[in-house]
């Protein structure tokens, strides 16, 4: 029998991952779990913002290539919504648009393919809000 206790659920950091590619989600899911957060995910802009609002995540990880709305629509959105506007964004995308992706507002941008190492110091440099557990 496991003896040892495990954080409740809502005592975990939540980070909400916004992708429309099913390997991306899995690996983030995977760095994420690695550090403690709970992540979750979506495949569409849309839902995303529905997700943040209900979930108050701690950060979210959005690419900007999205089927329905794109993601900078997305963080246009979340960013002016009083209940989501705090929430670190995290821009993960294929495009080169660091510069365009802190003036609209995102807290940190990767360009894709995202090593382990580089989403780490990522998530280290993003806003103080977001903590690791102990």
């Amino acid at each position: 029998m496991n003896t040892q206790t495990q954080p409740e659920r809502d005592q975990m950091p939540a980070a909400l991952i916004v992708e429309d590619d099913m390997t991306c989600i899995y690996l983030w899911q995977r760095y994420m779990k690695r550090k403690g957060f709970r992540a979750i995910s979506t495949q569409k802009g849309k839902s995303a913002l529905d997700m943040a609002r209900r979930e108050k995540p701690d950060l979210v990880v959005l690419d900007v290539m999205l089927p329905d709305i794109d993601g900078w629509e997305v963080l246009q959105a979340l960013k002016a919504d009083p209940s989501t506007r705090d929430i670190p964004v995290l821009i993960c995308s294929a495009l080169q648009e660091e510069k365009l992706s802190i003036a609209k507002g995102a807290d940190g941008y990767l360009q894709k393919p995202i090593l382990y190492e580089d989403f780490l110091a990522a998530l280290s440099s993003i806003d103080a809000r977001v903590k690791e557990p102990a």
